[in-house]
């Protein structure tokens, strides 16, 4: 074998601490500073690991169902750990970013009603957010004459169409200039 493929004495005689689950030697073993977790942690932001480890618990409890191992629920386990050790490590807050909405304008809001609240009754809102649902949408209407309104929310912009046009059918349905997505215009050749 080629010398500069040959690992290093002190590679070879080292302890092999790792197992499948725990620390696998092919990531680096747990004694390396190097191995793969300690340098994504490193390198990610908490948010970005944590959700890289909420992640790796889906995939591995997936890939159990599929393969019918044990060890891949063992691996999903070990993320699960490694996730609620780094939250009480770095604090709910720091993992877990408060929850915030935006519409197509750009506007900030704290809370999805008061989004709505700044928008007209019968159109049809796009509400995004930071969290899941990222984006749903979403219409405010009348419930009386004394101006009441209520929200109904949606998970496709037709569907709230749908549903203005049941609410007042002689009157066509409308998405907000807010939310309306835009349009590019194809000339022919």
């Amino acid at each position: 074998m080629p010398e500069f493929l040959t690992p290093p004495k002190e590679v070879l005689a080292g302890p092999v601490t790792g197992t499948p689950v725990n620390h696998p030697i092919h990531y680096g073993g747990a004694d390396n500073p190097f191995e793969t977790i300690k340098v994504l942690e490193a390198r990610l932001s908490p948010v970005e690991f944590a959700g890289f480890c909420r992640g790796n618990v889906y995939v591995f409890n997936d890939r159990a169902s599929a393969t019918g191992k044990i060890v891949d629920l063992e691996k999903a386990q070990w993320y699960q750990a490694r996730l609620i050790s780094f939250a009480k490590e770095h604090g709910q807050d720091a993992i877990f970013p408060p929850q915030f909405f935006w519409n197509n304008a750009g506007e900030i809001f704290e809370d999805d009603y008061d989004l709505i609240a700044s928008m007209p009754s019968l159109y049809v809102i796009a509400i995004h957010s930071n969290q899941a649902p990222h984006t749903r949408w979403a219409v405010k209407y009348l419930t009386s004459e004394d101006g009441d309104t209520d929200i109904q929310f949606f998970s496709s912009p037709q569907a709230g169409i749908d549903f203005i046009d049941v609410l007042d059918p002689a009157k066509p349905a409308r998405t907000s200039r807010r939310s309306k997505p835009k349009r590019r215009r194809v000339r022919a050749k």
